[in-house]
């Protein structure tokens, strides 16, 4: 029994935001920051939805002039409102989803850029918050002033490890060269994503727009760490209360105010209708202990859960100090194991595309026409896979290829192209090598399960040993 591994989750605020992104008018881009209570945790945790389609055909960074602009240019306001290729860019509705994941991918959480359509004054504007932080400085960026290999490196590679050919938002574990960033070391105390089911928001953590109660309403609650746990072991969590059906017994953890608990499996937050929930509580299971919740429940099959908490009362605030037993958090490189693939090399190099792409009056003008080209979009971007997967070729078409092209080049599996890995804790790739290039700052993703991101129908191209 242990009693003594306890998580503090202070509700400041009702619900939150799980895209991390947040919207004036409009919003376009996704990313996703572990917070909690304002505290950024280990590792890097962000969301995988970005459209293939949109990655290889946008006017930002498919168009040789916009490619440049960008480099040279900080990630600011003032830019995407003074610099025309930039400021025109922005109109097209692909480069804005790619420009909200690149701002995603390269500020941090606490930063974000704003743009208006100068063609349309007064209409409000769109806003792409920063979260992994890969490149900090280019907001700081003094014009002219290229924003650096390493920066274009860790960009580029965050990128394209976000793009999904499919529309699939399921979280990535990201890892990297830790010497050079610490943040891409795996963490260990990791937040559930805020997305479930591949494309469903979890909109329990959506704040509520009017008084809700209970541990059974769709909003107004906060994700709470992924734990870990035996499978088919009996698990408690309780805040303040026994567990549950042992009242006789001593309380597990604390509770200030009136909490309500959800206990969800896997590494996503859930909805109260889902099949994920293992189970809730308002705090009536032990009479003697009155608003003090407590769950008690079997290990899933996959080992891991997660506990969201929140306020009986959505417009109130409260704080748990969540006690367990039989369960305890779970490290980045447990929740996710499977170890993917690595992405590297630059996207921002105008010489290296090709397609140019233009957006006049509302449309896309692409040259040459799409599927006329016999080289990957990006010619300097490259991607890999674990040796794992049975069939990493077709697995890697799926993963960066769309309607005949595709992003990147393949170079088949991780181990023929990268540096050994094995010997590292977190197990990423590094100094990996195109045909003419070394790259030295490669991203490598990790998943919860080898097929998160492959549709049930082609279950083959995921086939994990």
């Amino acid at each position: 029994m242990s009693r003594g591994v306890t998580l503090v989750v202070t509700v400041a605020l009702v619900g939150c935001n799980p895209a991390g992104f947040t919207p004036t008018s409009a919003s376009v881009g996704s990313a996703t920051a572990a917070l909690n209570d304002g505290r950024v945790t280990d590792g890097i945790i962000i969301g995988n939805a970005l459209s293939t389609q949109s990655l290889m055909f946008n006017a930002l960074t498919t168009h040789a002039e916009a490619n440049k602009a960008l480099t040279v240019h900080p990630l600011a306001d003032e830019t995407y409102a003074l610099v025309p290729v930039l400021r025109d860019a922005l109109k097209d509705p692909a480069a804005r989803e790619v420009f909200g994941y690149l701002v995603g991918c390269a500020l941090g959480a606490e930063e974000a850029v704003h743009w208006s359509d100068p063609d349309r004054p007064g209409s409000g504007g769109f806003e792409f918050k920063g979260a992994a932080g890969l490149c900090r400085s280019w907001a700081k960026l003094t014009p002219g002033t290229p924003v650096g290999a390493e920066c274009e490196q860790l960009v580029s590679a965050c990128l394209l490890a976000r793009n999904n050919r499919d529309g699939f938002h399921v979280p990535l574990s990201v890892r990297g060269n830790d010497s050079f960033d610490s943040r891409l070391a795996a963490g260990d105390e990791i937040l559930a994503f805020g997305w479930r089911d591949r494309s469903s928001s979890v909109r329990s953590l959506d704040p509520c727009h009017s008084p809700q109660a209970g541990a059974y309403r769709e909003c107004g609650f906060q994700a709470g760490e992924v734990r870990r746990c035996t499978p088919g072991q009996e698990v408690s969590v309780a805040a303040g209360a026994p567990p549950e059906g042992r009242c006789e017994e001593a309380p597990l953890g604390g509770v200030d105010g009136k909490m309500v608990l959800r206990v969800c499996e896997g590494v996503s937050a859930c909805d109260p209708r889902s099949l994920a929930v293992l189970g809730a509580s308002e705090g009536r299971e032990c009479p003697s202990y009155p608003h003090r919740p407590t769950v008690s429940f079997s290990c899933p099959a996959s080992g891991t859960f997660n506990v969201m908490s929140g306020p009986y009362d959505s417009d109130t605030e409260g704080k748990v100090d969540l006690g367990e037993e039989h369960g305890g958090l779970a490290k980045e490189e447990e929740a996710y194991a499977v170890r993917e693939g690595a992405f590297f090399g630059t996207l921002f190099d105008p010489g290296a595309l090709s397609y140019q792409v233009e957006f006049q009056q509302g449309e896309q003008l692409i040259w040459p026409p799409p599927g006329a080209a016999t080289k990957p979009v990006y010619r300097r971007m490259f991607a890999c896979n674990d040796s794992r997967y049975l069939d990493p070729e077709a697995y890697a078409h799926g993963r960066s290829c769309s309607r005949g092209d595709c992003a990147a080049e393949s170079l088949g599996r991780c181990q023929d192209v990268c540096a050994g890995s094995d010997d590292r804790a977190d197990g990423e790739f590094r100094d990996c090598s195109s045909e003419t290039e070394r790259w030295e700052l490669p991203l490598t993703t990790f998943l919860h399960r080898p097929c998160d991101l492959v549709p049930d129908k082609e279950a083959k191209r995921c086939l994990w040993k």
